[in-house]
């Protein structure tokens, strides 16, 4: 006889995972579950730290942040899927926007990220290295403080925009190099102009994305060289003047030496021939600079031409909304008035203006990194206020000042009371007085 000691003949129970809400937890208590084998654990905890680091203020568990963690994040690059690899590459991100300045966080998730740029696409997948790639320059917009690591990092960045072939990898650096040369002095940016040609190959794009971020490029480069070229040039016609006026002291002296006889015939001899060169040499002056004019003419209708054509383009293909041309538009009307985009954000009912378009591109890169925490990271992350140059009150003078308020409230309340209440006795004893006569 078959006697069955437990049921076989039911469905089993798949187990399935639910995601947790852990968000009270501290920082480090993810660390181990980024360990785990099972994706959808890991994808857990990345949901809990991005929602952790956008909306809450934990600056001392920031502080206590452990190496290990970061590690642990880095690590999961190389091999994650496509979602794993976007929220962790944005974790990294906010991480780096919390701590702040830090050579030593940033030399370590460098070490870590660098090789999938240097491997390139031979050996990396595509969303593998443009996770990599975001994740590298955020760390190094935010964390460094070492000028040459910084440069080695924008050079790196470079080197992949201009080896790389795939539209997405092109779109990720591109936006990393933006970022990170809107931190640079104009002075700097000016030894990549070379790019410029790259950019306008750029422009040509099917990838609608590409060619927006090129048209910014080539306007945010454009506007930051051109004063600095202009002042080269200035300082270049000052060298020479100088250098002339000593020449010509230098030849005077040694012709009244060496001609004491023949003093007079020979300065008025000068004279004119002196006149005559300093005429033709105005005449000469006249014509370089308009030459001059006429270059920075052609560069600038060329540079608005690039621009135009991907604005066509955009309009012929339909391929992206509406405000991919708008913003097509406001690039080519700043280049042709020689304005800057300028922006007005209200910030706890304080306003403050952003112009030019090194604040655009951190703004966007800031918008595209924080999200809907954009608001609570203005308000308790000094790192952001200092990069962005804002200043904001903090709420608990503005606390302070609503409370006294309030707490005067009951003694203005008692004393107009106590007014309104002699008023009326004064009133009711007039209107008696006046009964009884």
């Amino acid at each position: 006889m078959n006697i069955r000691t437990r049921k076989s003949n039911h469905r089993s129970k798949v187990s399935l995972f639910n995601t947790l809400d852990e968000k009270a937890q501290p920082i480090g208590y993810f660390t181990p579950l980024l360990k785990e084998k099972k994706t959808s654990i890991r994808v857990n905890a990345l949901k809990n730290l991005h929602h952790i680091f956008t909306f809450q203020e934990r600056d001392n568990d920031v502080e206590m942040l452990d190496e290990k963690l970061l590690e642990v994040l880095c690590g999961l690059i190389p091999t994650a899927e496509k979602q794993e690899l976007e929220l962790s590459s944005s974790v990294i991100g906010l991480a780096a926007l919390h701590i702040g300045p830090n050579q030593h966080i940033f030399k370590l998730i460098k070490g870590l990220l660098s090789t999938i740029l240097t491997d390139g696409e031979e050996h990396r997948n595509v969303d593998t290295i443009c996770s990599a790639t975001y994740a590298l320059s955020l760390s190094c917009f935010f964390c460094c403080s070492d000028p040459e690591s910084y440069s080695h990092t924008i050079n790196m960045i470079k080197d992949l925009l201009e080896s790389s072939k795939k539209k997405l990898v092109l779109h990720s650096a591109l936006s990393a190099f933006m970022l990170l040369a809107s931190k640079l002095d104009s002075s700097k940016i000016v030894n990549y102009q070379d790019i410029l040609t790259k950019l306008t190959d750029f422009s040509r794009s099917s990838f609608p994305d590409l060619r927006l971020n090129s048209a910014i490029a080539i306007a945010f480069i454009v506007d930051e060289t051109k004063y600095q070229v202009q002042d080269e040039k200035d300082e270049d016609d000052d060298e020479e003047e100088e250098e002339d006026y000593y020449e010509d002291e230098e030849e005077e002296e040694e012709y009244n030496y060496n001609n004491n006889n023949k003093k007079q015939v020979e300065e008025e001899e000068e004279e004119e021939e002196s006149n005559e060169g300093s005429a033709g040499d105005d005449d000469d002056e006249d014509y370089d600079d308009e030459e001059e004019e006429e270059e920075e003419v052609e560069i600038d209708d060329h540079i608005i031409q690039v621009i135009q054509d991907i604005f066509k383009v955009e309009n012929e293909k339909g391929k992206k909304k509406i405000v991919t041309r708008n913003t097509l538009r406001q690039i080519v009307n700043t280049l042709e008035t020689g304005s800057t985009p300028v922006e007005i954000i209200t910030i706890d009912g304080q306003q403050f203006l952003f112009k030019g378009w090194r604040k655009y591109i951190q703004l966007q890169a800031i918008r595209k990194l924080v999200g809907p925490g954009l608001t609570n990271q203005w308000l308790f992350s000094e790192n952001l206020q200092d990069i962005l140059q804002v200043e904001i009150h903090t709420k608990e003078r503005t606390k302070s000042q609503t409370k006294a308020f309030k707490n005067a409230l009951p003694v203005l309340s008692k004393k107009r009371t106590q007014d309104l209440n002699r008023d009326r006795r004064n009133s009711s004893q007039l209107y008696e007085h006046n009964g009884d006569q």
